[in-house]
């Protein structure tokens, strides 16, 4: 049995002396995704930091086809991260953009009662 897990434990440890979780991976792929569906793209902002979300991932990739586990690690973390941020950051604007819409409903009924106020004034 213990000769059995000696390749598993071998196999875990690349390279680079440090393996790269598959739920790293996906976790960071889901926290881009989620930024793109939230529409970062639209937002110049977010869109900037979705593109070093990507970068980060594609590089580490590479780090990862080269068993390098630590820099593959640490692009994961930055890649994360700045899908994290662009996501915030697009939810931000669109509640932004919500909340001036809502305001904007405020003033129009505002307006309408002071009108309807002084017809039944007359």
């Amino acid at each position: 049995m213990k000769a059995a897990l000696i390749p598993l434990v071998l196999g875990a440890v690349a390279c680079g002396g440090t393996a790269v979780p598959t739920s790293e991976v996906a976790d960071t792929e889901a926290a881009i995704r989620s930024a793109q569906e939230v529409g970062a793209r639209n937002v110049p902002q977010a869109a900037l930091h979705l593109e070093y979300a990507q970068q980060h991932m594609t590089k580490a990739k590479e780090y990862m086809s080269e068993e390098e586990g630590e820099p593959a690690l640490r692009a994961l973390d930055k890649a994360e991260a700045d899908a994290n941020l662009a996501l915030e950051m697009a939810r931000s604007a669109q509640a932004r953009t919500e909340a001036q819409e809502a305001l904007r409903e405020v003033n129009e009924l505002r307006k309408n009662a002071s009108v309807y106020s002084r017809i039944g004034d007359s």
